[in-house]
């Protein structure tokens, strides 16, 4: 794939397989989980619900293995009983199979992702167009694997890391234009990583720039 490949594809797996061995199992996980919260609103199964937010925070703590094997099991029970009231194409059976597959120890970001393009209507339209929000969620969290971009660590003032950190824990992505002045007063001069930080998004947890901000991988 060429860097103009990239920056046209809509093609997700495509992209994914790209990236294969550069995407951290973290970055993946968050890929994965930011892709479930775009359907929040129809996760009306608190066990689902609950798998998202422990999958979510597994990708920071994996001392949470436990939980995430409990919800993983939990997430396909779900699925399992959504399949006998709504047989194979219901919502929540797609829902709960996304969960599972996503509280696994190794999460099948794209099988995560096509189940949810498949929500809330079954129809190629919405799938495309699913799928090209998802592609614009790999590149808040991955960027240009073509121009990776160095910290300079002098950029890393108290006012950066606590803005990145704020906007990270508290999801307040809207901050990060916010942060974008504080890193341009601590020196960045980086177009790539201010005009991302100043541009429409989507930013979600695993965003490039607060990851690089943090030190995250």
């Amino acid at each position: 794939m060429t860097e103009a490949e990239w920056l046209a594809s809509d093609d997700l797996g495509r992209m994914l397989y790209f990236l294969r061995g550069q995407l951290s199992s973290r970055k993946g996980r968050l890929l994965a989980c930011a892709c479930y919260r775009r359907k929040w609103k129809y996760v009306t199964d608190e066990r689902c619900r609950t798998a998202g937010d422990v999958a979510e925070a597994f990708a920071d703590d994996e001392d949470r293995i436990g939980d995430l094997d409990l919800v993983c099991e939990t997430a396909w029970s779900a699925r399992n009983e959504w399949l006998s009231k709504q047989g194979s194409q219901g919502r929540m059976v797609r829902i709960a199979t996304a969960a599972h597959w996503l509280t696994r120890s190794e999460p099948a970001c794209l099988t995560v992702a096509s189940e949810l393009a498949r929500i809330p209507v079954d129809s190629a339209r919405a799938r495309s167009t699913e799928t090209a929000e998802q592609v614009r969620l790999l590149r808040d969290i991955f960027g240009n694997p073509f121009h990776p971009v160095a910290l300079d660590p002098a950029w890393r003032t108290e006012a950066v890391v606590g803005l990145a950190r704020g906007a990270y824990e508290d999801r307040a992505f809207d901050r990060l234009p916010v942060l974008a002045d504080a890193l341009e007063d601590a020196g960045c001069a980086d177009g790539a990583v201010l005009a991302h930080c100043r541009g429409p998004g989507p930013h979600v947890r695993g965003c490039w720039v607060v990851d690089l901000v943090l030190g995250k991988t």
